[in-house]
């Protein structure tokens, strides 16, 4: 069920997926966002993410993340037991949300 949670969120426009330190953080960035707007909006859905993973400054160095890339980040929480229901919340809000954000974004060119 993780793989599938992966490629859902992976086929969300501009998406791109990074290594976290922990098998249950599962990390993206998304292009054209702030992570921070994205993971408030998540929490208020239900949605277990975060930017303020200790992993994550970290893993931005690591990884080779930009600056950019890893402001635009998010980690989400991987449960054991999660169902279909749950992914499709997780993805909904995450397209709902990326949208909504990429809309006010001055930065984001739709192509």
């Amino acid at each position: 069920m993780k793989e599938k949670l992966i490629q859902e969120i992976l086929k969300i426009k501009k998406s791109h997926q990074f290594k976290t330190s922990s098998e249950d953080l599962l990390g993206f960035w998304f292009d054209g966002l702030e992570g921070e707007a994205l993971s408030m909006l998540l929490q208020r859905d239900g949605v277990d993410a975060t930017t303020e993973s200790p992993c994550l400054k970290r893993y931005s160095e690591s990884t080779g993340l930009t600056h950019e890339q890893a402001h635009a980040s998010v980690v989400i929480k991987w449960k054991d037991g999660f169902s279909e229901n749950n992914i499709k919340k997780i993805v909904s809000s995450l397209k709902k949300n990326t949208r909504k954000l990429r809309k006010m974004s001055p930065t984001w060119k739709e192509g």
